[in-house]
């Protein structure tokens, strides 16, 4: 049952979600959102997809909301194809209006190809209420960043010129709040709004209860297989643990441009175990966890940062995008500062001198009082209303 069936009424308008492949995590946002407000909000989705940027879509997250959901094509190939997209959104309000009879807000999960858009095409979302998030930001000094620098000050502009005209955007953590701030030198970094990723717990999956007990502590990495979310350094920790008398087992999850270095790296290696794509990690992955490594270079607000501690998983983690504000040393597991080896050599043994036990009742406490689906929902719902009354 889809929890926000328990309140009972229907809200008095609809949501669109809109979605620029590839998806990511901000596609497990929005799968839950959907969930969360099929009933309540009559929820819809628009998933846009190319050649180029094909959009992340397992079956098993998305089955049972095929009726809620629509693909549509971009048949551009060339550069900035998704920038230059043509979407009537005010097309599908009206269709999805005519099809509810409320009012519908648009909740766009690509904030800069909305200001982009509504920059070029003004007549695209006339009168239609957005709400738009920000999901990340790549660093300013990331090598990615530095190719594509000349475009921040374009996207900036754009973003500035929309938020003048009173839209509504948000962003999934402070820290991605002020990175986007910076990036595109937003004045006013309060302007945009805070909402923070929330994950429903899946009470009928394994928990620690029902997880073998090991002889040796296993080290989970779960996310995409290349340089940005830094998953080598995962396969390092655990040779450095292994050299040292720690005897540790390392599973990797996920599929990526460097996967199969993964495979070689997991061949070569009898404590580790690569995975490839999992498509419920809930079941396949976190029963086999003890501490989620999250080593990242940048980062939002991770899904899977949210699931692990919903399962009283610790997590060891960089410090990148949102991640301090998920993982609390001491509490949530331990955040390393910088991103080196021996950083995070200090930081695992720190867990294990806490105690995983010790750490599962704060997880979970801070789960169930910040990062719930529901909480999330209810925050967002409040910057549709505020949308909402800025087209009336």
């Amino acid at each position: 049952m889809h929890s926000c069936s328990k309140e009972g009424a229907v809200s008095d308008f609809s949501v669109l979600h809109v979605l620029l492949g590839p998806g990511g995590g901000a596609l497990s946002v929005l799968r839950t959102l959907l969930v969360e407000q099929a009933l309540r909000h009559n929820a819809h989705a628009l998933l846009v997809t190319n050649a180029r940027r094909p959009l992340d879509l397992p079956a098993a997250r998305l089955a049972d909301l095929q009726e809620r959901i629509l693909v549509a094509e971009d048949t551009n190939k060339g550069f900035l194809s998704s920038a230059r997209y043509r979407l009537d959104l005010r097309a599908y309000v009206e269709s999805l209006e005519s099809k509810t009879g409320q009012r519908a807000v648009v909740h766009m999960h690509n904030a800069v190809w909305f200001a982009c858009r509504e920059y070029l095409e003004p007549r695209i979302a006339e009168k239609v209420p957005v709400v738009s998030t920000f999901h990340g930001i790549l660093p300013i000094d990331d090598p990615e960043m530095t190719r594509i620098r000349w475009r921040s000050p374009l996207h900036g502009y754009w973003v500035r010129q929309s938020m003048k005209k009173g839209r509504v955007y948000a962003a999934v953590s402070r820290r991605t709040r002020n990175q986007v701030a910076a990036a595109y030198r937003i004045s006013e970094p309060s302007a945009i709004r805070i909402v923070y990723n929330g994950v429903a717990r899946d009470e009928s999956a394994p928990g620690w209860p029902n997880r073998r007990v090991a002889s040796r502590v296993t080290l989970g990495f779960i996310g995409s297989i290349e340089r940005r979310k830094n998953w080598r350094l995962a396969v390092e920790l655990a040779d450095c643990c292994n050299k040292r008398g720690l005897g540790v087992r390392l599973v990797v999850a996920g599929d990526g441009p460097e996967q199969e270095q993964a495979t070689e790296a997991a061949r070569r290696r009898p404590y580790m175990d690569y995975l490839g794509p999992v498509s419920d990690p809930i079941r396949g992955f976190y029963p086999q966890v003890d501490i989620l490594l999250l080593p990242s270079l940048s980062e939002g607000l991770p899904v899977v940062a949210l699931e692990a501690i919903s399962r009283g998983i610790p997590i060891l983690s960089s410090a990148a995008g949102g991640l301090p504000e998920i993982v609390r040393t001491g509490v949530t597991g331990f955040c390393c500062e910088q991103t080196g080896l021996d950083d995070f050599e200090r930081g695992l043994r720190s867990i294990l001198d806490q105690g995983l036990e010790s750490l599962r009742g704060s997880c979970e406490r801070v789960y169930r009082d910040e990062f719930t689906a529901d909480s999330m929902s209810r925050g967002y719902e409040a910057l549709y209303r505020e949308a909402l009354s800025g087209q009336d």
